[in-house]
C-alpha cells in the first residue's frame, strides 16, 4: 500500500503524505508531510510554491483504541513572492488539520469543544484523562469561550422568562425561539428597560409569549408595541392554586375535625366466627394485636393505635368509620384537580367542606371556572369579565387580589385563554439552564454560562 493510500485512509480529505506510522502500548507517532503543490500567504493570500525551510511540528489527535495520537508533521515555510506584502516568509497551514501556533489538529479541538459545552471544565478533563487525551480544566473552558456565538435571525414568536444566577439575588433572562424552541440570547438582568432595548432591535417579533412578571410586561410594551403578549397558561394555573392555598390556610379550623365516610352499603366481617358461625369478640386477642401493630409502626404511639381500633372492639365494623384529618395541601389539589379524576371519597369531602363553610364553597366555584377556561383554552364572550367581577363583588380577598392583577394583565390573560401559544418550551430551556449550572457548581462567571446556554444542543 502506497503513501497516498495510508494517508487516505487515516486523514481522509487532507492533502499528506504518511512517511512513517510507529505503535506502542500507549501511543500511535503518524509522520506526515504535505504534499500540496503551493500554499497561500497568510498576509496576502497570494499563492507560493518557493520553500524556504523545513521545520518539524508536533500535533496531539483523536486517541485510537485508548492510545494518544501525535502527529509528527514535517511542515514546510514558504517565501512569498508578492513585494508589497509585509510577510518575507510564511508558514503553510494545512486545511482541516493545523492553525497557527495550535498544538492539536482541528478535529482534536472540536472533540475537545463540544465536550466541554456538555460536561463543563472539570467533568470534562476527567473524562479526557480517562481517554489518553492530556487536557485540563482551564484548557476546555478557554475553547468554549472561542467558539463563535450563532446568529439570532428573524424571530417573529419570542418567549422570555427569568432564571437565577444567584437564587434570591441576582436574576437574568433568557430569550427563546418559539419556533425552533431553541434559546438564541440571554440578558444580564431582569429589568423591563433591557429587555426593552432588546426588542427594540428586532421590529420582526409579533408573538411575546411570557409568565405574569410586570417587568416583561413593561419591556414588551415599550420595546414591541405591536407584538401580542401571551401570557402563560401554567403560571396562571399556579397563581390560582397559591391564591386557593392561602384561602384554605386562613380555614384551616375547619379542616380539625375528620371527615366522615357516607357509605351504607353492606359490610363484610373479617373477625373470627365462633362454632355457630357468630362472629367472635376481639377482646381476647385486642392487647397482643395493638402489640404486634406498634411494633410495626415506624414511629408514633401505642395509644394512637388503640384508640383508631376501639369501635371494633365488639366484632363489627362501624358503618361511619372516621377518616384521616385533611392538610390544607390535600384539599388545594382536590379543588385544583379535575373534578372528573376525584374519587367519590375525595367529592364527598369536598361537599362535607362546602356544608361546613360557605366561604370554601365559593372558593371552590370560582376556582373551578377559572380552571376550566384555561385548561380547555376557551373564554366565551365575557367570560372571564364576568368571572372577574363575581370574586371582586364577592370573593375572599385572596381571590380578590388575583382578579386584580389578571385585569392589569387582561389582554395577555384573554390571548392565553383563546390561543395555543404557551411558554412550555422557555420552561424546558430554564430546566436546562439548572442543569449546567450544577454542573459548574454555581461559579461560572456570566459569559461562561451564557455561551453554554446558548451553544450547548
Amino acid at each position: 500500500m502506497g503513501g497516498v493510500e495510508i494517508a487516505d485512509l487515516l486523514l481522509p480529505g487532507i492533502e499528506v503524505w504518511v512517511e512513517r506510522l510507529v505503535l506502542t502500548d500507549t501511543e500511535v507517532r503518524v509522520a506526515l508531510s504535505s504534499r500540496a503543490g503551493s500554499a497561500a500567504c497568510s498576509g496576502c493570500g497570494r499563492g507560493s510554491s518557493r520553500v524556504h525551510c523545513y521545520y518539524p511540528r508536533t500535533l496531539a489527535d483523536r486517541p485510537v483504541a485508548g492510545r494518544r495520537v501525535r502527529v509528527e508533521l514535517r511542515a514546510r515555510r514558504l517565501v512569498c513572492g508578492n513585494e508589497r506584502c509585509d510577510r518575507r516568509t510564511f508558514a503553510e497551514q494545512i486545511p482541516a488539520l493545523t492553525r497557527r501556533h495550535a498544538r492539536r489538529t482541528d478535529a482534536l479541538t472540536t472533540h475537545l469543544a463540544e465536550a466541554a459545552l456538555f460536561l463543563g471544565g472539570r467533568p470534562g478533563a476527567r473524562l479526557f484523562r480517562r481517554t489518553a487525551v492530556d487536557t485540563c480544566k482551564d484548557t476546555l473552558i478557554r475553547l468554549v469561550r472561542a467558539l463563535p456565538l450563532p446568529a439570532a435571525g428573524t424571530v417573529p414568536h419570542l418567549g422570555v422568562d427569568e432564571f437565577a444566577l444567584r437564587r434570591g439575588r441576582t436574576y437574568a433572562t433568557i430569550l427563546v425561539d418559539m419556533t425552533t424552541r431553541r434559546p438564541i440570547d440571554v440578558l444580564a438582568d431582569r429589568a423591563a428597560g433591557t429587555f426593552a432595548t432588546w426588542l427594540r432591535d428586532r421590529p420582526e417579533v409579533r408573538v411575546v409569549c411570557r409568565d405574569r412578571a410586570g417587568s416583561f410586561r413593561e419591556g414588551a410594551q415599550a420595546g414591541a408595541p405591536q407584538a401580542v403578549q401571551v401570557a402563560d397558561s401554567w403560571h396562571l394555573l399556579n397563581n390560582l392554586a397559591q391564591a386557593v392555598e392561602r384561602v384554605i390556610g386562613r380555614h384551616r379550623v375547619d379542616l380539625r375535625d375528620p371527615l366522615t365516610s357516607h357509605d351504607d352499603g353492606p359490610h363484610r366481617h373479617d373477625g373470627e366466627l365462633d362454632i355457630h358461625g357468630r362472629p367472635r369478640p376481639l377482646v381476647a386477642r385486642t392487647r397482643e394485636r395493638h402489640r404486634q401493630i406498634h411494633e410495626r409502626m415506624d414511629r408514633g404511639d401505642i395509644n394512637t393505635v388503640r384508640r383508631h381500633l376501639k369501635p371494633y372492639r365488639n366484632g363489627e365494623i362501624p358503618t361511619t368509620a372516621p377518616l384521616p384529618h385533611l392538610s390544607v395541601r390535600s384539599v388545594t389539589d382536590w379543588i385544583m384537580r379535575r373534578p372528573e379524576h376525584l374519587t367519590d371519597m375525595e367529592r364527598k369531602g369536598l361537599d362535607e367542606l362546602c356544608g361546613r363553610n360557605s366561604a370554601l364553597a365559593a372558593t371552590i366555584e370560582y376556582a373551578r371556572r377559572l380552571a376550566l377556561m384555561i385548561r380547555e383554552r376557551r373564554s366565551e364572550h365575557l367570560a372571564l369579565d364576568v368571572w372577574i367581577a363575581d370574586v371582586r363583588l364577592d370573593g375572599q380577598r385572596e381571590l380578590r387580589t388575583l382578579a386584580n392583577g389578571i385585569r392589569r394583565d387582561h389582554a395577555a390573560v384573554r390571548a392565553a385563554l383563546t390561543t395555543t401559544h404557551t411558554s412550555g418550551a422557555v420552561e424546558g430551556n430554564v430546566t436546562r439552564i439548572k442543569l449546567l449550572k450544577r454542573q459548574m457548581y454555581g461559579r461560572a462567571n456570566f459569559d461562561l454560562l451564557r455561551r453554554r446556554i446558548l451553544l450547548s444542543p
